[in-house]
């Protein structure tokens, strides 16, 4: 394996047997992705010990990345899926508050995030699966958003809900992150990917965790929010290494901006030497 691009594979239910993974490792595989984002832990510690036996019937060593979700934003779990048509207006809100709201029945969006309502602001987009739908906040009633949709669509469960330039107030390393990352060190992985960064402080913090832990397990900053662009330099000073998260960052600064933002990004990197 003589060339210097690495392949990172996400392994998933159709490719977390070891018959599979050996194919995998073969065609090129050199790390195996783990989304903390889904599954459970018994199933992803199945996963690695698949991974690893894999790698040692095929003799080649592959890495185990452990991507910790963050502060993902979601849809709840709906009943039945949404169909969201040009210029309705719904609310969106906590999944708790939903039948505080009886006048909103049938036009409530529930969210897992509980701070979204706070977060918002009127004239904020909103943006759900990956950009496919998106919709314009009016106005906040009490603990739900008044929301307008500017483009519909099908919004099934636990979907993707983005907020460009909202200021959201959630943490990078959320306590579901703090779980994942005891268990990803009992596993031994060899990275820790960190989900939608935005400083260098917030880097830190789980550095300064595996400090104490006396582990010195290297953090992938991936660069997906607007503020992580603006910072990079900074994060760029304590990280091990940058993922260009390209999905989220083209749903948070629009695709048109992310060639661009990855270009800049991989000329800092090489000047750096930050993988």
């Amino acid at each position: 394996m003589t060339r210097r691009a690495k392949i990172i594979a996400t392994i998933g239910p159709s490719s977390n047997t070891i018959e599979m993974l050996e194919r995998l490792i073969r065609a090129g595989m050199n790390v195996a992705r783990i989304n903390m984002s889904h599954g459970t832990h018994e199933g992803h510690a199945e996963t690695i010990a698949n991974i690893r036996k894999a790698s040692l019937n095929v003799g080649w060593e592959v890495g185990v990345l452990c991507d910790l979700q963050g502060p993902k934003i979601r849809v709840d779990k709906l009943p039945e899926p949404i169909i969201l048509k040009e210029d309705e207006e719904w609310v969106i809100g906590p999944s708790d508050v939903e039948e505080k709201y009886p006048e909103y029945k049938g036009r409530f969006i529930p969210t897992v995030y509980k701070d979204l309502v706070k977060d918002a602001h009127a004239g904020a987009h909103i943006l759900f699966d990956d950009g496919l739908m998106e919709a314009h906040a009016i106005e906040k009633d009490r603990d739900v958003l008044k929301i307008k949709i500017v483009i519909g669509g099908t919004l099934k469960s636990n979907k993707g809900i983005n907020l460009p330039n909202v200021n959201v107030s959630a943490p990078a390393f959320t306590d579901k992150d703090k779980r994942d990352l005891m268990f990803g060190l009992k596993q031994e992985v060899d990275f820790f990917a960190l989900s939608f960064v935005r400083t260098a402080e917030e880097v830190h913090e789980v550095k300064a965790l595996l400090h104490k832990l006396k582990k010195n397990t290297p953090i992938i900053s991936k660069i997906e929010k607007p503020e992580a662009v603006e910072n990079i330099e900074e994060i760029m000073k304590v990280t091990d290494m940058v993922m260009i998260a390209r999905g989220d960052m083209g749903v948070e600064v629009g695709n048109h901006h992310v060639p661009a933002i990855q270009k800049r990004l991989i000329g800092l990197c090489n000047e750096t030497g930050v993988p």
